[in-house]
């Protein structure tokens, strides 16, 4: 017996996702995304971390807009027990206020890996708009967890095996959480599945996002052009 509707997780998720498409994330992309396919650019820290914002992958800002972790996929057991009411993701203006947040969204993979692998990716290319959300939503993998599962995991609080082929972690960004003394329950809310560290891959991964692209994405065709960018792309790798 949980202390968790898995339902009301999985439709805030479709809901704030469904949002996110509502925008002109195609036609008119915003600066960050418009970043990443910047020839000139060399930083992509920064564009990734607002480029999840647009997916609601940040645990500041109100529900409206798309904040507490609304967007996140992947959500730890003491996270959805809190209730909605309860969900603090903004510490406020003053640093006195930080000991109110209690919900974080934890970038399973860390933007350091993300910023430096998509530097490689874009090294023989010209990615454009669809190439850079596509790219995106295959290797970003984001959970929302309670503020005491943040941190403690050592010198991978930043880093992953999982792009590492010579590692018995590649190919499994979950598995960088048992480094920790006391690993997150996380659940996949729109499967409604626990995630298992060992069996996880990013291929799993991008079937829920083509599954929730299909469910929330109202335009059908721009959501199939977004699908079909990001299956030709797992292909490539395969």
């Amino acid at each position: 017996m949980t202390d968790f509707n898995i339902d009301n997780e999985r439709e805030q998720l479709v809901a704030t996702w469904n949002s996110a498409f509502e925008t002109a994330w195609m036609t008119k992309p915003r600066a960050c995304v418009l970043t990443l396919i910047d020839p000139s650019a060399t930083s992509f820290g920064m564009p990734f971390r607002q480029t999840h914002n647009i997916f609601g992958w940040m645990a500041g800002n109100t529900l409206e807009r798309r904040g507490l972790c609304s967007g996140a996929i992947y959500r730890s057991e003491r996270f959805m027990s809190l209730p909605l009411s309860q969900r603090n993701g903004s510490a406020g203006p003053r640093k006195t206020l930080a000991h109110l947040q209690n919900i974080h969204i934890e970038h399973t993979v860390p933007i350091k890996t993300l910023a430096l692998r998509w530097s490689a990716y874009r090294q023989d290319r010209a990615p454009d708009v669809l190439d850079a959300y596509a790219w995106m939503l295959i290797h970003s993998v984001s959970s929302a967890v309670h503020m005491a599962e943040k941190g403690g995991l050592g010198r991978y609080e930043q880093n992953t095996d999982a792009f590492d082929t010579q590692s018995m972690h590649y190919g499994l960004p979950f598995m960088r959480y048992t480094h920790m003394k006391s690993p997150p329950r996380i659940w996949n809310v729109l499967s409604g599945d626990i995630v298992d560290p060992q069996r996880w891959t990013f291929t799993d991964h991008f079937e829920t996002v083509d599954r929730l692209i299909a469910l929330a994405c109202a335009d059908e065709a721009a959501g199939l052009q977004l699908r079909g960018r990001g299956q030709s792309m797992m292909s490539a790798a395969a």
